[in-house]
């Protein structure tokens, strides 16, 4: 397979998640809880076979590669968004570790490592 088309389908999954958790709180937010399933998952499909489509044929038509550097600004903002999504599942999931859920304790422990993570490498930008 192409590495294009593989680097932009990878990226496309990561669009297709991320625009089914905002169609779910949309949904929500607006009462739609009884929406059918095929609106649920096809309209993140939609959006991410669009924004596939769209950067595979910029990418090829113009060879320019979309990655994001360290120490670049984007990159910056986008550990940071990480580092604050991963620091609020973790501070939603204490109440778990505190009833005693094994499961919980797992979850927590990876959002703090995700924490650490994100911490350690946004000061390696600066």
């Amino acid at each position: 397979m192409d590495r294009i088309i593989l680097e932009e389908l990878l990226r496309s999954f990561a669009i297709f998640f991320f625009a089914f958790i905002i169609t779910i709180f949309l949904g929500a937010l607006f009462g739609l809880t009884t929406a059918p399933l095929y609106v649920i998952i096809g309209i993140p499909m939609i959006i991410a076979g669009v924004v596939f489509s769209i950067l595979v044929y910029k990418r090829k038509s113009t060879g320019k590669e979309y990655k994001l550097k360290r120490g670049t600004t984007p990159y910056k903002i986008t550990m940071a968004l990480g580092v604050l999504v991963a620091s609020t599942y973790t501070i939603s999931r204490v109440r778990d570790v505190i009833y005693g859920d094994i499961t919980g304790l797992f979850w927590t422990s990876i959002g703090i490592l995700a924490v650490i993570i994100g911490l350690r490498e946004f000061r390696k930008t600066k």
